[in-house]
């Protein structure tokens, strides 16, 4: 297993922390403003298999990903658990690295591969910005 490069460790370390924020304004759009398809918490429910990996092979320690009734929840439903679990797993990352419970030496190539792929795949998703009209300024991509 080849350790991740310095700069491919910064790079990990900032992708996290775009993940932990993102995550955490996709969970609290309100209602009336998503608008998302299955596929949409597909991709992110996506996000989160890339980060579970992460996370068990550098040995931390997180919630089950699936929660009771998940069946029942609508497109929305799922797309907002799944973003706000995707920004609970990247805090638990960031924080293992800032307090030096993961060591640098652990973070490997492989782990580096996975957490760039779920930050592309969240930046490709969530391509959302303020809009300067309107009451709460959020809008989405169009069509793909």
């Amino acid at each position: 297993m080849a350790m991740a490069t310095d700069r491919e460790y910064a790079d990990m370390v900032a992708g996290l922390a775009y993940i932990r924020r993102k995550g955490r304004c996709l969970a609290h759009l309100p209602d009336r403003r998503l608008a998302v398809s299955d596929e949409d918490a597909g991709d992110v429910e996506y996000v989160n298999e890339c980060l579970g990996i992460v996370l068990r092979v550098l040995g931390v320690k997180m919630e089950s990903s699936i929660p009771p009734g998940w069946e029942e929840f609508s497109a929305a439903g799922r797309y907002r658990w799944c973003a706000g679990l995707a920004s609970r797993q990247a805090g638990r990352l960031l924080w293992g690295l800032r307090l030096g419970r993961i060591r640098r030496r652990m973070v490997s190539h492989n782990d580096w591969c996975n957490v760039d792929c779920a930050e592309t795949h969240l930046r490709d998703l969530a391509s959302c910005g303020a809009k300067r009209k309107g009451r709460f300024g959020w809008h989405f991509r169009g069509k793909r």
